[in-house]
């Protein structure tokens, strides 16, 4: 039986770095939703594990869903394997978490096949041990993020939420940790703002542009090229205030409804064409 799941890119409307951590690490407190731009995974019967990706060039190294996929073989000490095609839409190294949300479709897949199940505490200790940012695709929707990313409290979705989005993948070489060497003293946080951002969205209340942050935004400005001009420029163009996503360099723009998203996206478009509107979503169920 061949089954199928969606996997969703992501957002973060409150990304804050409190600090470096003893274990090297940075301690992060993030309010994360998914979003309807996902790339999708399909997986059938097989002896072996493969792994195929389609519509982008994944280097080995860089494959989470082969290292999720053996990972949970080996934790589990499954004797069975998988055949896993995923058809990439969310660019590489975006900012968007396409390649940890596709690592956590594969986890849910695989015990989907092998018939298997697992507490929910055992698969997010796996999740982390393949990339801070799994653990969250596994939240059925919005989450509070802590930790290193292992610390992860569901929160409801906000299903009405609309956004502008332009996809762009980085150029910048060891991107992440370059951005975390860039950040500055006045860019720490205590933990305040997602603290905020997450009672708003219990209590079903709409996030303002003002109460979005993200601590690598001074960073990204400065290491990813022509970032800058472009967020300058599309806040200029639709009079929207556009946020850096994730570490960047994609962008991010909430809107207030779907006909608000529909009517600044020509303006959008012309400054990045690459725009497009998606909807704040739930985690998608296999099919």
């Amino acid at each position: 039986m061949t089954r199928r799941l969606l996997a969703p890119a992501k957002l973060n409307l409150v990304l804050e770095v409190l600090g470096r951590r003893p274990d090297g690490f940075h301690e992060l407190a993030s309010v994360v939703h998914p979003i309807s731009l996902y790339d999708e995974l399909e997986i059938g019967p097989a002896a072996e594990l493969a792994v195929t990706i389609r519509g982008a060039d994944v280097a080995a190294e860089a494959d989470l869903i082969g290292r999720a996929a053996r990972a949970l073989r080996a934790a589990l000490a499954e004797t069975s394997g998988g055949r896993i095609e995923c058809h990439k839409r969310i660019p590489l190294a975006s900012g968007l978490g396409g390649g940890s949300s596709d690592a956590a479709a594969a986890l849910r897949l695989l015990l989907l096949t092998w018939g298997r199940r697992v507490s929910r505490a055992r698969l997010v200790a796996l999740a982390a041990s393949i990339g801070s940012d799994v653990p969250v695709f596994l939240s059925p929707g919005a989450a509070l993020v802590r930790g290193r990313g292992e610390l992860v409290t569901p929160l409801p979705a906000v299903l009405d939420g609309w956004a502008i989005v332009v996809p762009s993948a980085s150029r910048l070489a060891d991107k992440t940790a370059r951005l975390y060497a860039g950040l500055s003293h006045a860019d720490l946080g205590d933990g305040s703002r997602a603290e905020h951002a997450a009672r708003a969205l219990r209590a079903r209340e709409r996030l303002a542009a003002g109460e979005l942050f993200n601590a690598f935004e001074p960073a990204a400005r400065r290491l990813h090229r022509g970032l800058a001009e472009r967020q300058d420029q599309l806040r200029d163009a639709t009079g929207l205030r556009f946020m850096v996503a994730g570490a960047g360099p994609s962008l991010f723009a909430l809107a207030a409804d779907h006909r608000a998203a529909v009517r600044s996206l020509p303006e959008a478009r012309r400054v990045a064409p690459a725009a497009l509107v998606v909807r704040l979503v739930a985690r998608p169920r296999p099919r």
